[in-house]
């Protein structure tokens, strides 16, 4: 069960993070301020239902399976379980979630027909490169999940 759990909290977390990033990319492209709004109020919705219940998943459940034996450990999978997506964690928390912020609050005010303020694009490349060092990092966990042979 708590393998099952573990890897449905990746599958959450891992998920999430990547379909995020393509309906923020896809609503970004239109230019339109009322769906880059709704993308961003969904995308951070999704970000604290699906990602946070990926990460409690991930983290509680890998923790019981080290103390339980119930792990396949290689490659320094302990260290490496925790390192790899608590620094995709830390990315989501210190600059992905502060620019989407950012961001929403830049649309806020706008309407449908107002041009898209050049530092949304700015913050918009930062949010995207973060995102996808987010996701790169995580990927690697995903191996250590599984046992060799």
């Amino acid at each position: 069960m708590l393998k099952t759990l573990h890897l449905l909290g990746a599958c959450l977390f891992i998920g999430n993070i990547i379909v995020s990033a393509f309906w923020k990319a896809l609503a970004d492209r239109s230019e339109q301020p009322d769906v880059m709004r709704f993308a961003l109020r969904l995308v951070g919705m999704t970000n604290l239902l699906f990602t946070g219940t990926g990460v409690a998943l991930l983290l509680s459940t890998g923790y019981f399976l080290e103390k339980a034996g119930g792990g396949t450990p290689h490659l320094g999978s302990g260290v490496l379980g925790y390192l790899l997506p608590g620094i995709s964690i830390l990315i989501w928390i210190a600059v992905l979630m502060p620019i989407q912020a950012r961001q929403s609050r830049m649309l806020a005010s706008m309407s449908c027909f107002s041009l898209v303020p050049r530092r949304y694009h700015e913050l918009n490349r930062i949010w995207s490169a973060a995102g996808l060092m987010a996701i790169i990092i995580s990927l690697p966990a995903l191996y250590l999940m599984i046992p060799p042979g």
